[in-house]
């Protein structure tokens, strides 16, 4: 999501207090997170208004969003803090055993998502290493192949 123009005052707005912010892809909205107000909010760019997603936080910081949950990191309780957006509650806090500030967060699926390019089938006829590129594909050898059973091309 490319952020509009029209979000740069309310960003600006924000920015003494804000610390995570975080684009959310299912509905196209942008979450921040502040430390001075105590809370998390959803905006939508180029709309007016903000929608409070969780109020009474400790100390947010880092800001992550995955499926129907906002996760953050809290500076006062060390901790991990799970919130359901739809509901806006708290559904679940974790600890780390090292106790300390954590400066960021993020999500990974699971499994990386499938996908089609030029190497997907038969590794687009190179005999080692196959590199995708936006208009085709290019073969590469590993060291010391070169000339004995690996061909590179182009």
């Amino acid at each position: 999501m490319a952020l509009a123009p029209a979000l740069a005052p309310a960003l600006a707005a924000l920015a003494q207090w804000h610390r995570g912010a975080v684009s959310c892809p299912d509905n196209e909205r942008l979450v921040l997170a502040h430390t001075g107000t105590n809370r998390a909010e959803c905006l939508q760019p180029g709309q007016p208004g903000r929608r409070r997603v969780l109020e009474g936080l400790q100390y947010p910081f880092a800001v992550t969003s995955f499926g129907k949950n906002l996760y953050y990191t809290d500076w006062k309780t060390n901790s991990v803090v799970a919130v359901d957006r739809a509901v806006s509650k708290e559904t679940d806090t974790f600890h780390p055993h090292k106790q300390t500030r954590l400066y960021g967060i993020t999500t990974a699926l699971s499994q990386c998502p499938q996908g089609h390019n030029y190497c997907s089938v038969n590794n687009g006829g190179c005999t080692h290493l196959c590199l995708a590129t936006p208009g085709g594909r290019t073969c590469r050898c590993p060291d010391n192949t070169l000339g004995v059973d690996c061909i590179e091309r182009k």
